[in-house]
C-alpha cells in the first residue's frame, strides 16, 4: 500500500490515520525505535515492491513518506506527533537540568532524522527513503507540495510549521553529518531554508529588544532561530551545490525586495523601521551579506575539503536555478510566503519589487553562467574573494534599483551604505564561522 503512495494526492486524514498505524508498526518491529525495523528489511528471495526506482519497496515508510509530500498539513501533523513519551519503554535518552540522564521524548521528525537505522536498500545511502523524508519535510515546513514554489496564496507559516522548522535547525546544527553526509537531502533543506529567509535574518541580527522584526517583517509565526544555529546550518546546507543555489538566489531576491520595501514612502508609518535610510540599507546588507559569507564557507568546505566538490558545479546549480525562477519574480518566491503577505503585500508582489528582484537576479544568473564557462579549480582565498566582491555589487545594485524606482534623496549614497553594510557582514560571517563552527571546517580560514 505504501508504495502506490509514490503517486497521486492522499486524503490528509486517510494520511494521518495511515500514518499512525504505520508508526506503531515501526514501534512493534523496532523495539520503540532502538533497532532496524527488521520487517521491511528485503531479503534475498523478496520481490521487488517498487518496480519503477532506486529502492526495493520493502521499506513501507519510503512511499508513505512520500505521499506526505503531497499533502502539507498531514505532514505538518504527521512530524509534530510523538513517536515516544518519557513514559514509554525505550532506551533514548537525554540530560535534565542537573546533568542526570533521564528518559527523552521523541517526535515522528525527531526519530526519523536523528535516530532511525534505515533498513538497506539499493545503493549505500538509501537515498530514496531520505530524499522522501526530506520531501515530506520540506512540505511540512512550507506549507506547500514538495518540489512547488510557494504563491501569492500559500498562506503565512503556522505555529506548528515554525515549531517543526527550529527543530530543522537545531537538529542539524547539533549534528551536520545528518545533512552532509546525505546530501541528496540539501535540495529540499535549501529551499526550506529559502522560505525561512526573514526568520534567519532575524536570526543573524542578535536584537532581543531592538527593531529587527520591523526589519524583516513576518506576517505569521516567527520561527525563533539562534544565532549559533543558523551559521552552522548554513555552511551545512552551502556544501551542496543544490543547497547553496536554493539559499543564495533567494537571498539575493529578498535582500533586493527588502529595500524596496523599507524605501517606499507609501509604507505605513506603524511599519517603517525606525531609523535612518542610511542605517536601514546597512543593516540590511550587513544581515544579507553575513548568509551569503556563511554559505562561501560552506561551499569553500565543499570545494577545498575532503568532499572535493567542484566549483562549477556551484555555479552550474545558481544558473539552472533561473528555470524555476523564470516568470515568478515578483510573486515572492525565495521572499518567504510570511514577507508576502505583510499587509502591504500587493506592492511587495509586483511592480517596483519585481524590477528590483529582476535586476539583482538578472545578474546572478548572468554571473553563474559566466562562472561555468571558467576553471573550476579554485583556492579558498579566490572562492572567499569572489563571493564577497559578487555580495557587494548584487547590494548596490539592489539599493540603486530601490532608490531609483523610488526617487529617494539618498540614491547617489546608498551604493555605498550597501558597500560598507556588505563589507561588515561578510566579516561576520568569517569571526562566527570560526567561532560558531569552527569544526565543520578543513583548516580553511577566510581572509
Amino acid at each position: 500500500m505504501s508504495n502506490l503512495m509514490r503517486w497521486g494526492n492522499f486524503d490528509d486524514r486517510f494520511l494521518t490515520d495511515y500514518g499512525t498505524e504505520l508508526i506503531n508498526a515501526e514501534k512493534k518491529f523496532s523495539r520503540n525505535g532502538e533497532h532496524t525495523p527488521m520487517a521491511w528489511q528485503h531479503m534475498g528471495m523478496d520481490p521487488f515492491l517498487n518496480r519503477v526506482g532506486a529502492d526495493f519497496g520493502s521499506d513501507p515508510m519510503t512511499g508513505f513518506l512520500k505521499g506526505l509530500s503531497n499533502s502539507p498539513d498531514a505532514a505538518t501533523e504527521f512530524f509534530n506527533s510523538d513517536f515516544v513519551t518519557k513514559d514509554d519503554d525505550h532506551g533514548f535518552k537525554t540530560k535534565d537540568a542537573n546533568g542526570k540522564e533521564v528518559k527523552d521524548a521523541l517526535t515522528n521528525f525527531d526519530y526519523l532524522f536523528q535516530e532511525r537505522d534505515w533498513p538497506k536498500e539499493l545503493g549505500e545511502d538509501n537515498a530514496t527513503g531520505r530524499n522522501n523524508l526530506a520531501l515530506a519535510l520540506e512540505a511540512a515546513t512550507t506549507g506547500h507540495p514538495a518540489g512547488e514554489l510557494p504563491t501569492r496564496d500559500t498562506p503565512p507559516h503556522t505555529p506548528a510549521q515554525a515549531a517543526l522548522m527550529e527543530r530543522l535547525v537545531t537538529s542539524i546544527s547539533d549534528d551536520p553529518g545528518r545533512l552532509t553526509d546525505h546530501k541528496h537531502m540539501a535540495d529540499s533543506v535549501g529551499q526550506i531554508a529559502a522560505e525561512y529567509l526573514p526568520d534567519i535574518n532575524r536570526g543573524t541580527a542578535d536584537d532581543k529588544f531592538g527593531n529587527a522584526d520591523q526589519l524583516f517583517p513576518i506576517a505569521g509565526t516567527p520561527a525563533d532561530l539562534s544565532h549559533s544555529d543558523v551559521t552552522r546550518f548554513l555552511v551545512s546546507v552551502g556544501q551542496s551545490p543544490e543547497g547553496y543555489a536554493a539559499v543564495e538566489v533567494s537571498q539575493k531576491a529578498y535582500m533586493a525586495n527588502l529595500m524596496d520595501y523599507h524605501l517606499s514612502p507609501d509604507l505605513p508609518a506603524d511599519h517603517r523601521y525606525p531609523h535612518s535610510q542610511q542605517e536601514t540599507i546597512t543593516e540590511i546588507s550587513r544581515r544579507s551579506a553575513e548568509v551569503g559569507g556563511t554559505l562561501a564557507v560552506g561551499r569553500q568546505e565543499a570545494v577545498v575539503g575532503p568532499a572535493g566538490e567542484s566549483a562549477k558545479d556551484f555555479a552550474d546549480s545558481v544558473a539552472q536555478r533561473k528555470n524555476a525562477w523564470s516568470g515568478a519574480i515578483g510573486t515572492g518566491i525565495g521572499v518567504g510566503v510570511s514577507f508576502i503577505a505583510t499587509p502591504i503585500g500587493g506592492a511587495i508582489a509586483g511592480g517596483v519589487a519585481g524590477t528590483a528582484s529582476s535586476m539583482v537576479l538578472e545578474h546572478v544568473f548572468q554571473q553563474a553562467e559566466t562562472d561555468v564557462l571558467k576553471d573550476a579549480g579554485k583556492d579558498a582565498a579566490t572562492l572567499w574573494d569572489d563571493s564577497k566582491d559578487s555580495n557587494v555589487e548584487l547590494s548596490q545594485r539592489g539599493a540603486m534599483a530601490a532608490a531609483e524606482a523610488h526617487k529617494s534623496p539618498h540614491a547617489n549614497q546608498v551604493a555605498e551604505w550597501a558597500r560598507i553594510g556588505t563589507a561588515d557582514g561578510f566579516s561576520d560571517a568569517s569571526d562566527n564561522t570560526r567561532h560558531m563552527a569552527h569544526d565543520l571546517e578543513t583548516e580553511i580560514q577566510p581572509g
